[in-house]
């Protein structure tokens, strides 16, 4: 439970770093229990959310700044920039009531509150002309180089998040209360998106040696914590895109992180799910498969589920004599679906190697989707992760 008085405040924009949001405050909660305000995670229903704001921010020490890419030019006031053509087209400096300034404007006016600018996923500090001048203080005042205040979510650097946990105990005046391996994600996957007990037993066996990962062996799949949050955030979060396309190359572990490690999660979600890999119907490919994964979600009668499709680039990599169409009727029919279900959401899983065909198939039918998903070989992160076995 959040304390009334919180000693860390997270401002951010909504529409660009939700997610990195949540992630950056569940990691912190996990090392300072009660001390944070996030507006989505503390404010409750029926809380004057304004006041609450005003408040937390006075009696919070530590003010952490998140600054993704596109923060100074997002939610532009357009009406105002056609009024005033020579002004910079910014905006925080056009928007009068953009929450995020004023949070900001109220920080620079709290005595003795500390403010960590925090770079996002390969953003630059903004120039002095695109800020408003009620905030650019915050670039003269507070540092904004060292290495601890730069992060990003896609790639990690465990030292990068590790110097910005110590300067926040430090600025703060606060202890942390985890211990101190690399494991920095399993914490926030465990508490947003946990594996059912009831739905899912105890695996049988601590290795299963080099056989792909399957449902029954969630509780033995380690390494992919932060992949598995980044998928279940965009379907139950995140209303659009629809469709996901998950990415990587052969032997990085797609089909092992859709079975193993989202599937579960779906399931304790209370959504409907269907699985399957083009290789399930060797005569008619992906329309076939795509269509038995159809008729299960409908015979369910689960309002929202989601259609995985996996091996998607054997279409083109292991052809079906008499199928020399294969990917267009598969995409004729996706583009169907999405009309027909509008509570259903979409998984494709293939090679990186085939992603330029796939990506102008589903662009030629007007499908929109979020291939922001590509999967690399395990990292630092995910190797400590895996040798740990989420301990």
């Amino acid at each position: 439970m959040a304390k009334e008085k919180p000693s860390v405040f997270i401002n951010y924009r909504r529409a660009l770093c939700t997610k990195e949001a949540r992630l950056l405050y569940l990691m912190l909660d996990a090392r300072f229990p009660g001390a944070l305000f996030q507006d989505e995670a503390t404010l409750k229903a029926g809380d004057e959310w304004l006041p609450k704001i005003r408040e937390s921010i006075e009696s919070a020490k530590v003010m952490l700044v998140l600054i993704p890419p596109r923060w100074v030019s997002y939610a532009v006031d357009l009406d105002f920039y056609t009024k005033n053509p020579d002004c910079i087209h910014d905006g925080l400096i056009h928007r009068p009531n953009d929450i995020v300034r004023m949070e900001i404007e109220a920080g620079l006016k709290t005595e003795g509150l500390t403010i960590i600018p925090i770079l996002l996923n390969g953003a630059q500090k903004p120039l002095d002309n695109q800020m408003p001048a009620s905030i650019r203080p915050l670039f003269e005042k507070f540092n904004i180089a060292n290495k601890g205040q730069a992060l990003d979510f896609s790639q990690p650097d465990i030292d990068q998040f590790k110097a910005l946990f110590a300067q926040i105990a430090e600025k703060a005046g606060i202890e942390q209360q985890v211990d101190a391996h690399d494991n920095i994600f399993q914490p926030t996957l465990k508490k947003e998106y946990p594996l059912d007990d009831e739905l899912l037993p105890e695996a049988e066996s601590p290795f299963i040696g080099l056989k792909p990962f399957k449902r029954e062996h969630a509780r033995l799949f380690f390494g992919r914590n932060r992949e598995i949050f980044n998928l279940c955030f965009k379907l139950f979060e995140a209303p659009k895109p629809r469709l996901l396309l998950l990415d990587g190359y052969s032997g990085t572990g797609k089909s092992s992180l859709l079975q193993a490690g989202l599937i579960p999660r779906i399931e304790a979600q209370r959504w409907g799910w269907a699985y399957g890999r083009r290789e399930d119907d060797p005569v008619n490919g992906l329309r076939g498969v795509f269509d038995g994964l159809l008729e299960k979600l409908k015979k369910e009668g689960n309002g929202k589920s989601v259609l995985i499709l996996d091996q998607v680039e054997e279409a083109v990599t292991d052809k079906i004599e008499g199928l020399p169409d294969e990917l267009e009727a598969f995409a004729a029919a996706l583009q169907a679906a999405f009309g027909e279900h509008p509570g259903y959401k979409f998984i494709i899983g293939f090679r990186s190697e085939q992603a330029t065909r796939i990506k102008k198939i589903l662009n030629d039918h007007r499908i929109p989707f979020d291939d922001e998903n590509t999967l690399f070989p395990l990292d630092r992160v995910g190797a400590a992760e895996a040798i740990s076995g989420g301990r």
